[in-house]
């Protein structure tokens, strides 16, 4: 809105910011590795936008790491994917995994669609917010312990927003829940 400085009216800043392309699909058959967060279809691709520290090439390309991790944890049912690259953080857990939740009620599912929440660290924290957000699924797969998952039907959505930018709808959904 404009600001009057001197006797002139002027425009402070431009208030308006482009807001991330948002996703939230299916892989059946999808892999998880961690404990930095890779996502991989059954072709072996990674998904370079939510796979963010193994994105090199910057887009999406084939995973040759499987000398490290021979032996995944095989998950029959449904998964929602939480886990990201940095949530044992408090920002990152907040804003990047609990964004997920809210990404799945948009998208039309709510907590029975789900056998399985995947998250990067099984924490107290994590706990008391899914407690706040009367989230309460049976069994949490801790990525730090289970380095290599394959799931039946893997739920993942993407980030719900750039940098310090996050979703208008995204915050009013938390502040209104917790």
């Amino acid at each position: 809105f404009p600001v009057t400085i001197g006797g002139a009216r002027k425009h402070l800043m431009d208030l308006e910011c482009k807001l991330t392309t948002l996703y939230f699909g299916l892989l059946n058959k999808g892999r998880i590795v961690g404990p930095t967060v890779a996502i991989i279809n059954r072709d072996r691709v990674i998904f370079g936008d939510i796979s963010i520290d193994w994105r090199h090439p910057r887009t999406n390309h084939k995973y040759r790491g499987w000398k490290v991790i021979r032996c995944p944890t095989l998950i029959s049912g449904s998964a929602l994917v939480l886990a990201a690259t940095g949530s044992e953080t408090f920002s990152h857990l907040l804003f990047d995994s609990v964004g997920r939740l809210w990404l799945a009620g948009k998208a039309g599912f709510s907590q029975k669609d789900f056998n399985y929440l995947i998250v990067q660290k099984d924490t107290p924290l994590l706990r008391q917010i899914l407690n706040l957000l009367a989230w309460h699924t049976p069994k949490i797969i801790d990525l730090s312990k289970h380095r290599h998952i394959v799931v039946d039907r893997m739920f993942v959505g993407s980030y719900q927003s750039a940098p310090g930018h996050y979703h208008p709808e995204f915050v009013s959904w938390l502040r209104n829940r917790m």
